[in-house]
């Protein structure tokens, strides 16, 4: 019985770890494009861009 509870509990776990993959995912695809979309002639990578980006390589 105790086993089904945690292949149970497991499997949710599992489903919140994929969104969370998904949702960093979508934050790494959708900052470069608001990188270009800026109102500059020629974008600049910033310094809180590339801090951004590391904090991303970190958590994903």
């Amino acid at each position: 019985m105790l086993y089904r509870v945690l292949a149970i509990l497991r499997s949710l776990a599992a489903g919140f770890h994929a969104r969370r993959n998904l949702v960093l995912e979508n934050l790494a695809l959708r900052h470069p494009l608001l990188v270009l979309h800026r109102k500059v002639p020629s974008p600049a990578v910033r310094t809180y861009d590339r801090v951004f980006r590391a904090s991303l390589c970190v958590l994903w």
